[in-house]
């Protein structure tokens, strides 16, 4: 049985906006609104919106960890307390995160000095 978790309800609502384009034969580009910023493309429409759901996932996880509010969508707003704290929470009941959080580098200085130690650990 699958939970769907506030976070998934505020993606899928966030999806039910988006603009699908097709700029080449082989190229699909996903947009929605409430979402600026966010943009996802793939070589078909299932590639595309997986990625989408993905980007969407992060923005939504830095966004709350930075404190920054998240537009109301169809109802779903996740700025109140209560709604941070289940957003942010996402864990089973062991405590430990469901899904290994993403690091989101803010400067490519920052990303190539990650990318140094990941290969330092091998």
């Amino acid at each position: 049985m699958s939970v769907l978790t506030i976070v998934d309800a505020y993606i899928r609502a966030i999806i039910s906006h988006a603009f699908v384009e097709r700029p080449e034969p082989e190229v699909v580009v996903v947009t929605a609104p409430p979402a600026r910023g966010v943009v996802a493309s793939g070589a078909n429409l299932d590639e595309c919106m997986l990625d989408f759901y993905s980007r969407l996932e992060d923005w939504v996880q830095v966004s709350l960890a930075r404190g920054d509010r998240l537009p109301a969508i169809d109802g779903i707003d996740l700025n109140g307390e209560a709604s941070r704290v289940l957003a942010t929470r996402q864990a089973g009941s062991n405590g430990k995160d469901a899904v290994p959080a993403r690091k989101i580098y803010e400067t490519i200085e920052e990303f190539e000095a990650a990318m140094d130690s990941w290969v330092k650990d091998e």
